[in-house]
């Protein structure tokens, strides 16, 4: 069994994004999960995520958004 972590766990701290993934490496999580709205995440903030994930060694097993246009 792997324990994963989700990225908005840290929302409303001062912890950013790619210190959010470094610290869930650093508490012993084995995976992360991603929780975005696709149309507020741009292009360097996708690649902080991937790339800081990857330099981590925490498989992105799942990417969360709620899409409420379609409410």
């Amino acid at each position: 069994m792997k324990l994963g972590l989700i990225n908005s766990a840290w929302l409303g701290s001062a912890v950013g994004t790619a210190e959010g993934i470094l610290k869930a490496k650093e508490i012993g999580f084995d995976t992360l999960d991603i929780f975005a709205d696709p149309l507020d995440l741009d292009v360097r903030e996708r690649r902080l995520i991937r790339d800081t994930a990857r330099r981590a060694e925490l498989p992105i097993v799942s990417v969360c958004c709620v899409a409420l246009g379609l409410i």
